[in-house]
């Protein structure tokens, strides 16, 4: 992992676009930047933005069946990042996140990003959450204590209301 961190495709990334920085310096707040169209690192938006889209995605308004069913259930593997080296289930283009909440199998489709930005829509429950942040906080998508206390709230809830 150090490799990874040190002398691999992360640090070979960061040095490539010095005026994009997220390892040590932090320059993506930086409205000039926002002009740039580097869509994997300068989605600007709010999180009410991305749920509406990723909720409109779930009931099945932005593409057919055909291609839900490819996206969201055909496919996913275990496969290694290849700039930062976690290991994620993927499919065709989103994550996939499963676990247990109060003795219920969760399972959530959507993206997580460095710093703990996260969309997730859960097609079973009928729930989408997405939470952005505009500092980044410690952890890796689903491990950023932030959104982990987000996600528990969430679904407290609603097992508790249902």
């Amino acid at each position: 992992m150090k490799d990874k961190i040190f002398n691999g495709t992360l640090s070979k990334s960061a040095a490539s676009t010095p005026f994009v920085q997220f390892v040590g310096a932090m320059t993506l707040n930086n409205p000039d930047l926002h002009r740039i169209e580097q869509t994997a690192v300068l989605g600007i938006g709010t999180a009410r933005s991305l749920a509406q889209i990723f909720e409109l995605l779930r009931l099945g308004k932005i593409v057919s069946n055909e291609t839900m069913r490819k996206m969201f259930s055909e496919n996913y593997e275990i496969s290694e990042d290849y700039i930062s080296g976690a290991k994620v289930p993927r499919g065709q283009g989103f994550m996939l996140k499963e676990f247990e909440h109060n003795g219920k199998t969760v399972k959530m489709y959507g993206h997580s990003g460095y710093g703990g930005q996260n969309i997730r829509t859960d097609f079973d429950n009928e729930i989408t959450i997405s939470y952005l942040s505009n500092g980044l906080k410690v952890g890796f998508g689903d491990t950023a204590r932030t959104y982990k206390r987000l996600l528990k709230a969430v679904y407290d809830t609603y097992f508790e209301l249902n």
